[in-house]
């Protein structure tokens, strides 16, 4: 093994550590690129998370607008990062990643399974364990929680925290699905997860709404999208009854919310 100074940084000393074959020492070391990878995909998600959580519970911004400039800043970042040029997954751990994100288990695609393992968890959690009920709390009263002793701003940063995680491992396994990270990945996926949340029973206002639902708003919207596709529809026709979906949950979500 040999070590190469890195010259022009004073008052440093930086070394890149080299095997023999020349390779660096994690390009050694099966599948800890793929983790290191990995992991750092989940970071960012994670500092996403926090930011967005702690400027809507501690310093109070308004979500929305919170999290569509959080969805601008790091898009626009992504450009930024990427030149605006895609890349694919390379290196010894390729062959790796792809099998996690877009390989077979058990005679079921690798994405199924993470979304059946997650959703059951996410149940788990929601239903069965004090952090859900404490959700629920807040999305149905945020004052009323409060006064119960939820720690209002702690349960919330939680709550974004694990919306940009989910989000984060989403974006690692569509980029294993798709060969590639395109610069443009998932642009206005966000308009098909609120129709989606909202069809399977999320209420826009809070306390109401679970995974199993989401999953069926889900199915539900491809299904739609699929039979479009099948009809030979216009793609711009979609997209527009895709508009009108949302519209009309949105509407029924409103009339749910005044007859409870």
């Amino acid at each position: 093994m040999t070590s190469i100074s890195t010259p022009g940084m004073p008052g440093a000393d930086w070394f890149v550590h080299l095997a023999p074959d020349g390779k660096t020492v994690i390009a050694n070391m099966p599948g800890l690129i793929l983790l290191v990878s990995i992991l750092a995909g989940l970071g960012v998600a994670l500092v996403v998370g926090l930011v967005n959580g702690f400027c809507i519970a501690a310093l109070g911004l308004s979500p929305f607008v919170t999290t569509l400039g959080m969805l601008s800043i790091v898009r626009g970042l992504g450009y930024v990062v990427s030149n605006g040029r895609g890349s694919f997954p390379s290196g010894p751990d390729a062959d790796s990643f792809y099998k996690l994100t877009s390989g077979v288990v058990f005679g079921m695609p690798a994405p199924f399974i993470y979304l059946v393992v997650l959703a059951a968890a996410m149940a788990v959690v929601l239903h069965h364990t004090g952090f859900g009920r404490h959700v629920f709390a807040l999305g149905g009263n945020e004052k009323a929680a409060a006064l119960t002793g939820i720690s209002v701003v702690r349960v919330k940063i939680e709550v974004y925290v694990i919306c940009a995680l989910a989000a984060g491992l989403q974006g690692i396994i569509v980029c294993g699905w798709l060969g590639s990270a395109p610069a443009n990945m998932a642009t206005s996926y966000e308009l098909n997860v609120i129709a989606a949340a909202v069809i399977g029973g999320a209420n826009l206002a809070g306390g109401a709404g679970g995974p199993l639902g989401a999953i069926v708003g889900c199915v539900l919207l491809e299904v739609i999208r699929n039979g479009l596709v099948l009809a030979q529809v216009n793609s711009y026709w979609q997209q527009t009854l895709v508009g009108v979906i949302i519209i009309a949950a949105v509407l029924v979500d409103r009339l749910r919310s005044r007859m409870a």
